[in-house]
């Protein structure tokens, strides 16, 4: 390279360093550009009044109530100066109620677990309904049962009385307060 060629490219320098800072010293030559914003807000004029509120209206006085005549009729001329009995009213005497919180119509099942099906049943896929109608007691508890329809397996049979007996709690029937004796239905499906 020789001088002139160096002195050629600090020339080319120098003015390109002093455009620029011509550029940015007359900023009116250049011309600024915005993007305009999607406007997501709309005026919506609204007209507005202000309304004082009024007191409600004061209450209506009662009206007195009118006092009602009474008229005596005289009794017949010839019972005057004799006094006469006025039927006496029996008062009347409230009726008992007819039920209580807490009374129940039946007795019902409070608690129970699923009788196990006996291996002998799981292995011939026995299957059955069993329909027991039991007697509940005044403290929920069983006091007689009967088989009412059957399985047709005496082995399904034992086995939800055996469940019956040792598991089921009962709540028994309750009329006006107390627990009186009752019976009721309970069903069970054994299914393969």
């Amino acid at each position: 390279m020789n001088i002139n060629e160096k002195g050629l490219d600090r020339a080319a320098l120098g003015l390109s360093v002093l455009c620029h800072i011509a550029l940015f010293l007359f900023p009116s030559c250049t011309k600024e550009v915005q993007l305009k914003q999607p406007n997501d807000h709309y005026k919506v004029p609204v007209q507005l009044s202000v309304v004082k509120p009024t007191p409600p209206p004061p209450p209506k006085p009662k009206p007195k109530p009118k006092k009602k005549k009474v008229i005596k009729k005289k009794a017949p001329k010839s019972n005057r100066g004799v006094a006469t009995k006025k039927p006496v009213k029996k008062p009347e005497k409230p009726e008992p109620p007819k039920r209580l919180p807490g009374d129940r119509d039946t007795a019902e099942v409070a608690s129970f677990s699923e009788p196990v099906t006996p291996k002998i049943a799981i292995n011939n896929e026995w299957e059955g309904t069993i329909i027991v109608n039991a007697t509940i007691d005044t403290e929920g508890k069983i006091s007689k049962y009967e088989v009412v329809q059957s399985t047709g397996h005496i082995e399904l049979d034992d086995a939800f009385i055996r469940t019956l007996q040792s598991s089921y709690t009962f709540k028994p029937k309750r009329v006006l307060g107390k627990n009186v004796v009752s019976s009721i239905k309970i069903k069970h499906t054994f299914e393969p």
